[in-house]
């Protein structure tokens, strides 16, 4: 059996990398937060806060605006 030991930064830069490229690429993006299980519920939490860290991120150097935002023009 292989196992799979990824850091935090290892896996914030995953996401940023996965969201970079669709964006990149116009493709549009869901994002499903699952795994990473651990007992240390902070543990698990903010492990599953990275995807949206990485979001916001790529959200910000995109320029992106929400749907609200592109209404009010």
């Amino acid at each position: 059996m292989c196992s799979v030991l990824l850091r935090r930064a290892g896996l914030l830069r995953r996401e940023l990398l996965v969201l970079d490229t669709c964006l990149a690429a116009g493709v549009p993006v869901a994002g499903y937060v699952g795994g990473g299980y651990d007992k240390d519920l902070n543990v698990l939490a903010e492990r599953h806060m990275l995807l949206h860290k990485a979001a916001l991120q790529m959200w910000q150097e995109y320029g992106l605006q929400s749907g609200r935002e592109a209404l009010s023009c």
